[in-house]
């Protein structure tokens, strides 16, 4: 499935399961070759996620109801997020720092009106 067409959609069952294989089995090697590679540990004096922090970092990709955004003055409160459009879809991601907290809640949405306050009471406090 490595070399088939991923951007024909809808995906085959084939490559969403080798896509999944493929993000469940990183982190296993990972642990493996940290366990069993002592010249990495020593190379790295037992600092190696301190030095490479970026891969203590977590991320979710959420596919949001594109039928809904922006539907009766609401919108997608994303925490530690933003939504995009990839292939024409609405697409929150969301990215945080495994080590240091749990995982943000999920996308919500929220009515304009309600963000709209929000702004306001930031720009009054800043004020």
């Amino acid at each position: 499935q490595q070399c088939s067409d991923w951007t024909a959609r809808p995906l085959s069952t084939a490559q969403v399961q080798y896509g999944a294989l493929d993000a469940a089995v990183l982190p296993i090697l990972l642990s493996r070759i940290m366990q069993h590679e002592a010249s990495i540990t020593n190379m790295y004096n037992d600092k190696f996620f301190s030095v490479h922090s970026k891969l203590r970092t977590s991320l979710r990709f959420v596919v949001l109801d594109d039928d809904l955004e922006f539907l009766d003055g609401h919108v997608y409160e994303v925490p530690m997020g933003s939504v995009k459009d990839y292939l024409g879809h609405s697409i929150a991601r969301q990215t945080w720092h495994t080590s240091r907290q749990g995982a943000p809640p999920m996308p919500t949405q929220i009515s304009i009106s309600l963000v709209e306050e929000r702004t306001a009471k930031r720009e009054a406090e800043r004020a």
